[in-house]
């Protein structure tokens, strides 16, 4: 006789005391999922995670789900029975996903059509009493005389045309 199996389902239900935030970022931690997929797995739920467990290894997924903040069941896989005998019935979906796509009742609309409703923006209520123009051709800020930049270079020197500069001219 071979070993029991189980399943890992999550339930879909939050732990007590779970942030629902934080509990579906920490599922798509968990099986490194994006956050929209992870959503998606806890809005199907009930899901099966994994089958073919041994049951120490299913009670280390449910611990898992609880420390993510998720409540999960662990049930015995009955697919898991002798491998000799065919099945006397085809199994039933475990999952609405399973069964295959559901109808699409989707249009497309027509180019340039608005696909949502355009919103009322209140008009910005800004006060510009203290604000002046100024002709044209007026200056604006008092003009300010910089002094000029005196720069020391009589360190520098220039190398006779075609003279390698990387070889040092004092020969050291």
């Amino acid at each position: 006789m071979s070993q029991a199996q189980y399943r890992v389902i999550l339930t879909g239900t939050l732990a007590s005391g779970a942030d629902p935030a934080q509990a579906q970022a920490n599922l798509a931690q968990l099986f490194k999922l994006p956050p929209d997929r992870a959503e998606a797995l806890v809005n199907e739920a009930p899901v099966v995670i994994k089958k073919g467990l041994d049951e120490a290894t299913a009670r280390k997924y449910q611990a898992a789900l609880h420390k993510a903040g998720w409540l999960s069941e662990v049930r015995l896989w009955e697919a898991a029975e002798s491998t000799d005998t065919p099945p006397a019935a085809p199994p039933a979906p475990e999952s609405p996903r399973a069964a295959g796509p559901a109808p699409l009742e989707a249009s497309i609309a027509p180019p340039g059509s608005l696909l949502a409703d355009p919103r009322e923006v209140p008009p910005l209520q800004v006060d510009l009493s203290g604000i002046t123009l100024a002709e044209p051709g007026a200056t604006i800020g008092d003009p300010r005389e910089i002094p000029p930049l005196r720069v020391d270079l009589s360190e520098l020197s220039l190398a006779a045309p075609g003279a390698r500069l990387d070889e040092d001219p004092t020969g050291r």
